[in-house]
């Protein structure tokens, strides 16, 4: 429903919170926007996976591939919801990403 009602631009938003390389308090995501942030994703990728199109999923996939690194350091979150969606996604990259697995698994 967010891709299909043109929200390219919040998903747009929701992937660089998350995976934006400069966490500190002057500049960073908050913990809470972390939260939404990684919950939408996990939610379109995962748990709701089956109501994405394929177009929208491998956009997402490819999006969070080309910048997966954050997705790393999310797992040393305070916030274990962060760390628990951090894991989903760096699952689920870890199965449809066969060359960004391979760079996770180093």
């Amino acid at each position: 429903v967010i891709l299909n009602a043109g929200g390219n631009k919040l998903l747009s938003f929701f992937i660089s919170a998350l995976l934006e390389d400069d966490r500190t308090i002057s500049g960073g995501a908050s913990d809470l926007i972390l939260m939404v942030s990684s919950d939408i994703l996990q939610s379109i990728l995962c748990s709701y996976h089956d109501t994405t199109s394929p177009s929208h999923f491998s956009a997402v996939v490819d999006a969070l591939a080309r910048r997966y690194r954050p997705l790393l350091s999310a797992l040393r979150s305070p916030t274990p919801f962060v760390v628990e969606n951090a894991a989903l996604l760096l699952h689920l990259l870890s199965t449809h990403s066969p060359d960004t697995a391979t760079k996770i698994r180093e």
